[in-house]
């Protein structure tokens, strides 16, 4: 599938795992799914994040509405408040898994000076390059149905972000689900 066609997607997953071999040595292991979210004509965006353990079991989520923008700017926004959100519960071992090339691309080799997100994806490359090890890879979009419902909600909601320590309820049953895949 090439970048085009996956830029093309209303959505787009973010997934950070941390349950591959070369980081558990030892260390605690978490799982950070992230999504952003953009509705058509109104530019409305928004993100959410499901953070699961290495059973699969939820730990934590958030959701955030963003205001106007595109597909882009929310994925580089869920990326920043996966790793933002990531580092305050202390978790030092992250795999960023996403559905969308150009944030990899972006992040990995650069982008140009005049880039329309260059202010977000300082903030991403200074959180990553933090004292961590966090690594981007590509995934397919089918793995996390949980953070796709979620990243819904803020649309119908304020500006703002939103925490949760417990699993939302439009979210229990696909929790489950996704661990499964």
């Amino acid at each position: 599938m090439g970048k085009e066609t996956l830029n093309a997607y209303a959505s787009e997953v973010v997934a950070m795992t941390t349950s591959l071999p070369e980081f558990d040595v030892g260390g605690r292991t978490e799982t950070l799914n992230a999504l952003r979210e953009c509705v058509g004509a109104t530019n409305d965006v928004a993100c959410a994040g499901v953070a699961r353990d290495h059973d699969g079991a939820f730990v934590d989520g958030f959701m955030f509405k963003i205001g106007r923008g595109n597909s882009l700017h929310a994925e580089l926004w869920a990326v920043l408040w996966g790793l933002k959100r990531s580092w305050e519960l202390i978790w030092k071992r992250l795999i960023i898994e996403t559905d969308c090339m150009e944030v990899i691309d972006l992040v990995v080799s650069g982008w140009p000076d005049y880039h329309p997100d260059w202010h977000l994806l300082e903030e991403i490359k200074w959180w990553m390059d933090r004292e961590w090890d966090v690594r981007l890879d590509w995934c397919s979009r089918d793995v996390n149905l949980a953070a796709d419902t979620l990243a819904k909600k803020p649309l119908l909601s304020a500006k703002g972000i939103n925490f949760f320590c417990t699993p939302p309820r439009c979210i229990q049953s696909l929790v489950g689900t996704d661990a499964i895949v």
